[in-house]
């Protein structure tokens, strides 16, 4: 598992919060959330829509302990437009990972 793609702290903390089987549901419904928003990130978008979309992103990645996530889309806001398609392939390549992460590590599914 790569380190740095999840705060297993934070998810241990969540799971205490909401009980392991809304954990799953809260992670499943985050990443589908999450892939709708690179979707739209994928198409030209506004200054404004950008921002909200990746602070979207790295707030709720923040906020589940999704830290991979949270980096990238903090790296995508930093992006300038004329570089913003690379934000949608990079966050997307990060997502199947954390997908791939969530998913192998025992107690989550995703």
């Amino acid at each position: 598992m790569n380190a740095n793609m999840l705060d297993i702290e934070r998810l241990s903390e969540l799971a205490g919060e909401v009980g392991e089987e809304d954990l799953d549901m809260v992670l499943n419904l985050f990443l589908d959330e999450a892939e709708e928003v690179i979707e739209r990130i994928s198409k030209r978008m506004e200054d404004e829509d950008f921002a909200k979309a990746t602070h979207f992103l790295r707030s709720g990645a923040l906020n589940i302990g999704f830290s991979g996530l949270a980096s990238a889309a903090g790296a995508a806001d930093d992006l300038p437009p004329d570089r913003r398609g690379e934000a949608a392939a990079s966050l997307t390549a990060v997502l199947l990972e954390t997908r791939r992460v969530v998913g192998s590590t025992v107690g989550f599914a995703a």
